[in-house]
């Protein structure tokens, strides 16, 4: 009967608590969600052709990359993106076309470039072989790392490289700590109200 009565008392104050929390418990949750774009093979064969400052990268095996890639891809298997974020582009606003066999594999690889705050992800639905059977140029080859791509962005001021760890998408948010705080101070208030009667 005291709770009821507590509740009653207080019906206000938890009706007020309680729309907060669902707002910013919305906010956090909506506010996570992936940046890449899925495009098709014909517009990732026209950024390649009219974007010379785009990183190609080719998320499959060695012998699939070896077998027939993009000129000028740069090959890191999508399990290792988040190991190998060194060989990644240090600015984060850089055009990124990802690409893998059929198109599984990259939007994994896409999310985790998300994840890592790429904000120009492009991920090529059909993967390399639409790509191959819409008779674009492709070479054959093993990948050869270039002693340049990590030199590429040194001359970048230090206030523009974004350090970043990895990131998972989750729900604990700042928002999500507030709302947490908050709901701790309400039951504080009202624990308190019920003490002092």
């Amino acid at each position: 009967m005291k709770l009821k009565a507590l509740l009653t008392k207080n019906w206000c104050l938890l009706g007020i608590f309680l729309i907060i929390f669902l707002s910013l418990l919305y906010h956090s949750t909506t506010g996570i969600k992936e940046s890449y774009v899925t495009i098709s093979v014909s517009e990732a064969k026209e950024l390649v052709d009219n974007n010379e400052n785009l990183f190609i990268l080719d998320v499959r095996t060695d012998s699939e990359y070896n077998d027939g890639h993009i000129s000028g891809a740069y090959l890191i298997p999508h399990t290792d993106i988040s190991s190998r974020q060194d060989e990644l582009p240090k600015k984060k606003s850089k055009p990124i076309l990802v690409y893998c066999r059929s198109g599984g594999r990259s939007v994994t690889a896409s999310i985790t470039l998300d994840s890592l705050e790429y904000t120009q992800v492009k991920n090529m639905a059909g993967g390399f072989n639409e790509w191959k059977d819409a008779g674009y140029p492709y070479e054959t080859g093993p990948f050869i790392k270039p002693t340049t791509t990590l030199t590429v962005n040194t001359t970048q001021s230090s206030s523009e490289v974004q350090t970043s760890s990895s990131s998972e998408h989750s729900i604990t948010s700042p928002t999500l700590e507030l709302a947490y705080a908050l709901m701790s101070l309400v039951i504080f208030y009202i624990k308190k109200r019920k003490i002092d009667g």
